[in-house]
């Protein structure tokens, strides 16, 4: 089993959740680490095959899936254990996955610029950038409880009025594509800033993403640090 870290006492004033995978991260000491929010059920044989897979695959990080919740739909899974991937949700679960403790001397820590949205985003972004294999271990089963939906603003007023001063930075391509989703509260807009400050405009990203994926299939992934450049160095 993975080693487990339970973080009772979170150091801060407000709750930021990479800093306390942070703190998780710096407590743990074992070869594999699992992070994991407390609103999980794990089924039985989770880590054991989610395990096999990392091994058969040369994993250094993997995901489980939620039978209830499988965004992998559009893939023929018979006979197939796992899939490569860096898509959040379909692929990456932020809620949930096991990594070697070794990825962590390619990407140094959690970015603590991303207290809760668009923290999966970006980690995953950095797991591609170092080269790092992810995948997805089909037969590996957990349920994640907390699937409550709030409902969406789509009027601009409403957003002005919700948002204040930050609705004026978000980007234009927001808003050109009636893509309300991505701010629909102050923190949400706060890490999709951090987000496209760090990594750009999603459309040349997007590409880059697809590139970075092939290389690595190709066996050229540690040209990924150059095709995944970021915008700005972290703190």
């Amino acid at each position: 089993m993975p080693e487990e870290v339970i973080l009772k006492q979170y150091i801060g004033d407000s709750f930021n959740f990479h800093r306390a995978l942070n703190q998780g991260l710096q407590m743990a000491s074992g070869k594999r680490i699992c992070f994991t929010n407390n609103d999980v059920v794990f089924y039985s044989n989770w880590y054991s095959t989610l395990s096999k897979v990392m091994v058969d695959y040369h994993l250094q990080l993997a995901s489980p899936v939620d039978p209830t919740d499988d965004k992998l739909w559009m893939y023929d899974k018979k006979g197939v254990d796992c899939i490569i991937g860096y898509e959040i949700q379909k692929h990456f679960k932020g809620w949930c996955f096991v990594a070697e403790k070794s990825v962590f001397k390619k990407i140094e820590s959690f970015d603590e610029d991303f207290d809760f949205y668009w923290a999966d985003n970006d980690f995953i972004l950095e797991v591609l950038r170092a080269n790092l294999r992810h995948g997805v271990a089909l037969n590996s089963r957990v349920k994640h409880l907390d699937k409550i939906k709030e409902l969406e603003l789509k009027k601009i007023d409403l957003l002005q009025s919700k948002l204040g001063s930050l609705y004026n930075q978000i980007p234009d391509y927001i808003l050109k594509r009636n893509e309300f989703w991505k701010i629909q509260n102050k923190r949400m807009v706060r890490g999709l800033i951090s987000y496209h400050k760090k990594w750009g405009n999603p459309r040349v990203l997007n590409k880059r993403i697809k590139l970075a994926s092939h290389l690595q299939k190709i066996n050229l992934g540690f040209l990924n640090r150059i095709v995944l450049y970021r915008k700005y160095v972290r703190k």
